[in-house]
Order: C-alpha cells, then structure tokens, then sequence
C-alpha cells in the first residue's frame, strides 16, 4: 500500500492554474504564451475539501506546502481566506512559493500577518534586478523587492529559490547578500536537475561544478551501465520519495489525489511525452474520479487498487511501470532539486523557528 491515511504528514498543494509569468519550462506555457488546453481555476473551499482538511488530518500534518505544476498560489482570489480556513483547524504550518511579481505590498503584509509562526514564504526569484526576467518572463523586480520588504517587515520565515543557470550564475553571491540586507531567513541556490533530461530548454547550466546538476554525471553513467536512460528508467530499483522520505500526497487544482506532484503534472502538458501517454492509459484504466476528493474520502482514495496495490506492484513489472517513477525516485538518478537532495544548496542566513 501506498500509504495509511494516518501515516501522511505533508501535503503539496497545487492550488490553482492561474499565473501571471510566462517561464518556458513550466508546464503552462507553449511556444510563449499559456497552454490554450489549460483551464484557468483554483481550488475552492468546497464539501470535498472540507471533508479532507478535516481537523484532525490538519492535526497530524508537519505542513501543507502551496506549489505546484501550473500556478503560483498568490494569483488565486481564494488563497488568504483558504489559508485562514487551515489556520483555524488546527495545521502547524503553511508554506506558499511565489515569483512574487503580483499583487501589493498591502496583500503581501496581510499574508505574512497570516503566517507568521505558523509558516513561511518562498520568493521564487532566479537572478537579481532584469536578469530575474531572463528567465521569469514577465516579472517585474521593483514590483518584487517591494512586495518582499512588505512581507519581511511581519516576521514571517522567509526563503529565497534561487535557480542557478549559466546567465545568472555570477550573481551568487550579490543575491546571498541582498537577501541577508531584505531579511530572508534561508536562500536555496537551485541546481537545474532537469537541463540533463531537455537540453532544449534553451538555458544552460552553470559552470560553477557546486551548482552544476549534480545528476549529469550519473546520467553519463546510467548510459554505459544499461544503454539508454529509457533501460534504467525500466529496471532501476524505485526509492519513492514520497511514500519513504516524506510521506505526502499531492492534491491538484481539480481535487484529485495523487502521490506526487511528478505523477499529477501531464494531464495538460504542452507536448505529448511518456508520461503523458503513461497517465492517460491509468485514466482509462480506472474509473472516472477514483481519486476526487469530491467523490471519495481521503482513506477510500488510498483504499483504492491503484494506491493500495497497483502503484507498488508496477515498481517491480518493467512492462507496468510509470515513466515517471523510474525516472523522478529511482537510486541512481537525482531527478529534483528538492531540498535535502544533491541539486539543492541550502544556506541559512539567521535563525529560523522548526517550521519547515
């Protein structure tokens, strides 16, 4: 089985489609403008979701973290008064992760109001002044030190993700220091862990070997060892990230359950790729709403074949087996950039309090 209802301590949250950038690796953007197949939504606070965050699941968890595949948190009207909501059952902790070019200083003082102790915010920012832009197209970086400063002056925890390309690489050590000046507590310089895969992104990664994606090297490997990444994605053994190293389930826009964020992302992805075309097949597969939160509770959805045995069983078939398992928890490769793994250096500037 995947995982108990009780056993769960995190959930990521991806809790709308809607963004105000336009950054050519997400999954909302085709050829520079939003993926006209993407609907435009945000999670309500609706029966299923109250069902869900019920208090005493808020009770258990470590945090409830506000990122996902297609939006940034703080472009829903919904997320202030949804944040109250898990506030007042009881969560220990909220983290939301932002670009933070939206909004006003106002909005961004009253969140960190919010949040402070019992959260923290991230400031998705990837390079200082213009060069932030080269990469978070459409971002504004007066808009963003000004929202900061707001947010800063609450107490609130605050991180800075920090994505370390080759154009912003030299930037280092100006963005460590500026972030001490603007009070962040935590700065997390980001390797670009999925340049190995798509070099065709049209960014290259760093020079600097600290920064470079550390699974560049294994990926060399991997190739001489089984003869194709496709082979290794088939056989290596599965370490699932988030069933053994944080257990969590993934909640999406659309109020369905998935383990990950990694296997919830291709229903609207700009070109078809494996794991489109794996996640289509388990839709099919299954019946419609196996995993809605508007359907089922939390303990039936994970009850279910597909979590209960299915999931597990097609780690060990290479002929069942998700793309997307292989090649995000398998041993060999370091597909993420999450923190406490090889692509992510994090540095804290002072201290912070043990919500994560």
């Amino acid at each position: 089985m995947y995982l108990q209802p009780s056993q769960i301590r995190h959930v990521q949250l991806d809790f709308t489609s809607k963004c105000n950038l336009l950054c050519p690796a997400c999954a909302r953007v085709e050829r520079g403008a939003v993926n006209p197949r993407l609907p435009l939504s945000e999670l309500e606070w609706s029966p299923g979701v109250d069902r869900f965050f019920s208090p005493e699941f808020c009770a258990q968890l470590d945090y409830v973290l506000f990122s996902g595949n297609y939006g940034d948190a703080a472009a829903a009207s919904g997320l202030p008064q949804f944040v109250e909501r898990l506030l007042a059952r009881g969560l220990k902790c909220i983290s939301i992760s932002s670009n933070g070019s939206l909004r006003t200083p106002e909005w961004w003082s009253d969140l960190g109001g919010q949040l402070k102790g019992r959260g923290q915010i991230i400031f998705s920012i990837d390079g200082v002044g213009d060069v932030n832009a080269r990469y978070r197209v459409g971002s504004n970086w007066e808009k963003i030190l000004a929202n900061i400063r707001a947010t800063a002056q609450t107490g609130v925890l605050l991180r800075w993700d920090f994505i370390v390309f080759r154009h912003n690489e030299h930037q280092i050590e100006e963005a460590r220091e500026l972030a001490r000046r603007l009070g962040f507590n935590q700065i997390n310089f980001r390797s670009p862990s999925r340049l190995s895969l798509q070099p065709s992104m049209g960014f290259e990664p760093p020079f600097n070997p600290q920064y470079a994606p550390q699974n560049a090297q294994q990926l060399s490997q991997i190739q001489a060892k089984y003869g194709s990444f496709e082979q290794y994605v088939k056989q290596t053994r599965i370490h699932c990230k988030t069933q053994l190293d944080h257990p969590s389930v993934f909640l999406d826009f659309r109020g369905e359950i998935w383990p990950c964020t990694w296997l919830g992302a291709p229903p609207y992805l700009p070109a078809e790729s494996q794991q489109s075309i794996d996640l289509e097949k388990l839709r099919r597969y299954y019946e419609p709403g196996f995993n809605s939160i508007e359907k089922h509770s939390l303990a039936e959805i994970l009850a279910h074949p597909f979590f209960a045995q299915d999931l597990e069983q097609s780690w060990r078939n290479s002929d069942q087996r998700l793309f997307t398992c292989g090649r995000t928890c398998g041993e060999n490769f370091d597909y993420t950039c999450l923190i406490r793994y090889s692509n992510s250096h994090m540095e804290t500037l002072k201290a912070r309090s043990s919500c994560t």
